[in-house]
This record gives C-alpha cells, structure tokens and sequence, in this order.
C-alpha cells in the first residue's frame, strides 16, 4: 500500500479504470468469491487495457492538433519547468483522460454484458432462469418446504453465484396457498420476500410486454417506488371500503 499522497495518486490512475468496470459488471451480473490476488489481477489488466485506450484517444488529439494539447516530449525533457508553465493545461488533461478510462471501464461493463444464452462463467441456475430472456416478464411460484406454494411477478433477486440458502427474491402482489388450502389466498401485499433456503423448488413463467423493458435508472427505481407506495394506498382503501357501516341506532 502507497504511504505518500503521491503513491496514492498513482495507484488510483493505475487501477480506477479497472475498478470502475469489474464494479459495473457486479451491478449487471452475478460474481463469485475470488482471492486478493487474482482480484487485483483482474482489475490491473483491465486498468492496463483501459488506461491504453485513453492514452490512444491522446495520441491522435495530439496528431490532429497540437493546440491546448500537452507536449508529452516537452514534459519528459523538462518536467519541472513544463509543469511551472502549463500545470493547468496537464492537469487538466490529466484528469479528464483518467475520467474517460473510468468512464469507458464503466460502459463497458454495464452495456456489453455476455449472452445469457451463452452462458457465463460465474453464472448460476438460478441467474440463468430470470436472464434467459431479460425483456420478458417473470412470473414465478415457488413450492416450500412445508408444502405451502406461493406465487407471483418477479421484482428482484439476488445476484450471489453461490449456491447458498442467503439468496433471496421478492415477489410483487404474492398469492399464498397453505399445505392443507385447496385455493391460494392474496397476501395483501406490495412486495414479499422469498429466502431460497425455504424454497423446495421454483419455476419461471415468462411473459413477453408491449411496454419497452425497464433500465436499472435512478428515474425508474423511483417510478417502481412510487407504483409500491399506491398499491399499498389502494389496497388499504378498498379494505376500508370493504368493511361494513355499523346501522344507526333506531
């Protein structure tokens, strides 16, 4: 680890771009435990990978034109005095190729996910059954261990590659049939969690919307918030409307 102000600069240069997009691809796709070093390997080489293209997109800025573009050559052979001259000319150079890395890492990780029909190396059953097809709705119903089945439009999963019990879904508007029921009852619920240690199997319906597939953007998680929130309101009023008025006394 760097113990000067100056190392630490440098290590963030060197690994940004590639932290940026090993971070994005966790957003997008499921990851599995890996050792300190082979993590920091592949956060290097995708530094090493990024950081290159940056300095491409310099070099033909500088062979296109060489107005407000630092002189690399003048810099090497007189840093000092380059730097006294125009420090605000590389560093702002410097900071913005250094934002492009980590930009373009993060593009890259975000728009450019594999084929889930292809399969990935980290990706589990459970992420191929809700990816297969990623434009379409899920419908899911899980069977539990106690014979109970629930069911319901699949809002969100957890994106562990582990085979583990700590994964966990939550289902929109659940219906619930207890072992012994013969018909499953509405929860009265916006959202329900379903842990996957408590899942004796699951099944995937899909079904495919006219509306255009939702991205994972701030503007529309606070749309699906909003839509939780009136479903709560409008189950709690037609509760209230369902209840009987008390007659008034004769």
């Amino acid at each position: 680890m760097p113990t000067t102000l100056l190392g630490l600069a440098v290590l963030i240069v060197l690994l940004g771009p590639g932290f940026c997009y090993v971070a994005a691809r966790e957003r997008k796709l499921p990851s599995r435990l890996q050792s300190p070093f082979r993590e920091s390997v592949q956060i290097a080489a995708a530094s090493i990978v990024l950081n290159l293209l940056a300095l491409g997109g310099f070099w033909i800025a500088r062979s296109i034109s060489v107005h407000g573009i630092p002189d690399v050559g003048a810099l090497v052979r007189g840093p000092h005095h380059y730097w006294l001259n125009h420090y605000r000319l590389v560093l702002g150079w410097s900071i913005g190729l250094f934002a492009f890395a980590c930009g373009l890492g993060f593009a890259s990780g975000t728009l450019v996910p594999p084929s889930p029909s292809r399969g990935t190396v980290h990706a589990s059953a459970w992420w191929h059954m809700f990816e297969i097809f990623p434009r379409s709705e899920k419908w899911v119903g899980c069977e539990l261990l106690d014979g109970a089945y629930i069911s319901g439009q699949l809002y969100s999963y957890s994106l562990d590659s582990g085979e583990t019990g700590d994964r966990e879904l939550i289902i929109r508007a659940p219906e619930y049939q207890a072992p012994e029921a013969d018909l499953p009852v509405d929860l009265r619920s916006a959202l329900t969690t379903v842990s996957a240690r408590q899942i004796k199997f699951l099944s995937v319906n899909y079904q495919t919307s006219s509306v255009q597939p939702e991205t994972t953007t701030l503007g529309n998680r606070v749309r699906n918030a909003w839509r939780v929130l009136r479903t709560k309101e409008t189950t709690v009023v037609s509760q209230v409307a369902a209840d009987p008025v008390p007659a008034e006394d004769a």
